[in-house]
């Protein structure tokens, strides 16, 4: 068997995924990922930046995904068919966001990450948190709204960030949330949106959900307009545009979570 690799040797645990993938294939050929040349299978080892990346290459009908990354939200997620995000972008795996604390996802240095795993991020989330004024025009599903928002989400799946928020029974439902700017500006601003997020993060919310400033909608189809071009966090990466066409799309692709301490892999499922 032939699999092909894709590894991200600068993700917290890079260093590992030669040793792990040495004892989870030992009968396969691991070979670096050629776009001109077949494979059984791909293997992605790093987080979820990587993973991104790797969907947007040709992809084969099995994909093995060896989380080693901070958070790895997409690898908390058991094996099946591979759902995306399809945007003029391209694919993404779990979030497409922008406003308040998004852009810790891509600004928290490598060298904390590595060092400190989740905790980097707090130091990044006081110097974030703070009020935005995005004005956007925003269709999705039965939603068609026009504003001013401190965050526009766009989900596949119902976690992101490290936090199972989305409350809905769909296992792989795609999601648009959005959170007004708060009416005051200073201190009670910053009060009203402190509570907005824990509303969201923190107690959960389902859809379709439309009180206090927050709305959750599934969105298998959504349309984002910006006034501007800004900065958005996508599975960790940063994107710039002013214009997202987003569609949940499922790939004829079956992705396996590797867990380290499993039995090993000789050949890809069918």
């Amino acid at each position: 068997m032939i699999y092909r690799t894709f590894i991200n040797p600068t993700a917290r645990k890079g260093d590992k995924a030669q040793g792990i993938l040495a004892h989870r294939f030992p009968q396969a050929t691991l070979l670096p990922y050629r776009v001109d040349e077949p494979a059984d299978a791909l293997v992605v080892c790093g987080g979820d930046g990587t993973l991104r990346r790797a969907l947007n290459l040709e992809l084969p009908k099995d994909l093995y995904y060896l989380p080693l990354g901070t958070v790895n939200d997409k690898g908390h997620l058991s094996s099946g068919k591979l759902v995306v995000g399809d945007t003029n972008l391209g694919r993404f795996s779990y979030v497409f966001a922008t406003g308040s604390l998004t852009d810790i996802g891509y600004n928290t240095p490598r060298s904390a990450k590595r060092r400190f795993g989740r905790l980097a991020y707090l130091g990044k989330a006081l110097d974030s948190f703070r009020i935005q004024h995005i004005p956007a025009k925003i269709q999705a599903g039965l939603l068609v709204d026009e504003g001013e928002y401190t965050l526009v989400m766009l989900l596949v799946g119902k976690r992101c960030f490290g936090f199972n928020f989305v409350k809905d029974d769909l296992p792989d439902g795609a999601y648009l949330l959005t959170v007004r700017t708060p009416s005051h500006s200073g201190l009670i601003g910053l009060w009203q949106l402190f509570w907005r997020y824990a509303r969201v993060f923190w107690v959960g919310i389902k859809p379709d959900y439309h009180r206090h400033g927050i709305d959750l909608v599934r969105a298998d189809r959504a349309s984002i307009e910006l006034s501007h071009p800004v900065h958005w966090c996508v599975d960790g990466d940063r994107l710039t545009t002013e214009k997202v066409d987003f569609v949940r799309t499922p790939l004829d692709v079956t992705m396996h979570v590797l867990r380290k301490r499993k039995k090993t892999i000789t050949s890809p499922t069918v």
